[in-house]
Parts: structure tokens; C-alpha cells; sequence
């Protein structure tokens, strides 16, 4: 899987209605990728840094590789579905 970044910058109001923040995320699924056996991911730090984001993204990916994905959030504030 590739992740590109590209920042945008809007020049007019109905290009900036387009945008979805101050950049977007990019994600480019490589069929040849080999995860190994890896069994379980973890993703963790502190508040408000995407990780509910980053690991909801992984998990379709994941699946859209044909990989069966379980996300378990543990989070009893907020919930990851």
C-alpha cells in the first residue's frame, strides 16, 4: 500500500468547498503486497492524533486486499465504528 500526502491550497470558494481540510490523504492499494504473518496491528498515542482514523483506514484497506480484518477499539469514550 503507498500513502501519497498532497497539500492543497484553495484558490476560489467553489474549489474550496472540493477540498476536505488543509490536504488530503491518497491511499494507492498494491495487490502485490506481502503483509507476511503478521496477526495483529496496534496503533496508539496520545488524544486527538487520528488513531481511530489511521485504523479505520488500515482495516479497509486491509480488506479491500482480500485480508480478514477485525478492529477492536478500546477506547470507552469513543467508539471506532
Amino acid at each position: 500500500m503507498n500513502v501519497f500526502t498532497h497539500p492543497r491550497v484553495a484558490k476560489d470558494e467553489a474549489r474550496a468547498a472540493r477540498l476536505d481540510g488543509e490536504g488530503s490523504v491518497q491511499v494507492e492499494l498494491d495487490p502485490n503486497l506481502e503483509i507476511g504473518t503478521a496477526k495483529v496491528f496496534a496503533i496508539y498515542g496520545k488524544g486527538g492524533i487520528g488513531k481511530s482514523t489511521t485504523s479505520s483506514n488500515l482495516s479497509v484497506a486491509f480488506s479491500k486486499l482480500g485480508k480478514r480484518v477485525l478492529q477492536i477499539g478500546c477506547d470507552p469514550k469513543h467508539d471506532s465504528t
